[in-house]
């Protein structure tokens, strides 16, 4: 069976409350991961043209703000510990990103960050959790969250 279809008859079979918090779920998992991309823009190492940090710290900042505003659009009881984890793992994040922004304003030294910024998205390893919770309720294939994409909170 086409790979498509089966993912949608999986999904077919769940609540529409369900079906739109897995929804909600991915969209805030792809606009995290725009934010994780905008970090890392900063880092050298083959990414294309390197972004200032503050820039890249501004726009991870951006994007963490807009995934906790959408927060709400996924919350449901069947993921509800998950969702906290979340929510508290996008608390810590952005409370990192502002202190390191306060702590590295005016230095362009990448050495002294690079550590922090990989600090910086170990918190959102809560995501991974949450993906896994979606995938045993039967919704099939969450993409891998951030903190996977980084090399962490890969279990």
């Amino acid at each position: 069976m086409d790979r498509v279809l089966r993912g949608w008859l999986r999904r077919s079979a769940l609540p529409p409350h369900l079906r739109e918090a897995e929804r909600a779920f991915r969209d805030g998992l792809e606009r995290l991961e725009a934010a994780r991309d905008a970090l890392l823009a900063a880092v050298p190492g083959g990414r294309g043209s390197l972004v200032p940090l503050a820039e890249a710290l501004a726009a991870f900042e951006a994007g963490v703000a807009g995934v906790r505003e959408s927060l709400e659009r996924w919350r449901a009881p069947e993921v509800l510990s998950e969702w906290e984890g979340c929510r508290a793992a996008l608390e810590e994040a952005a409370r990192r990103a502002e202190a390191l922004r306060l702590g590295a304003e005016g230095s362009e030294n990448y050495e002294e960050v690079y550590g922090p910024l990989g600090d910086l998205l170990e918190p959102l390893s809560a995501f991974d959790e949450a993906a896994r919770a979606f995938r045993r309720l039967g919704r099939g294939a969450v993409p891998a969250s951030p903190a996977e994409g980084s090399g962490r909170g890969r279990s």
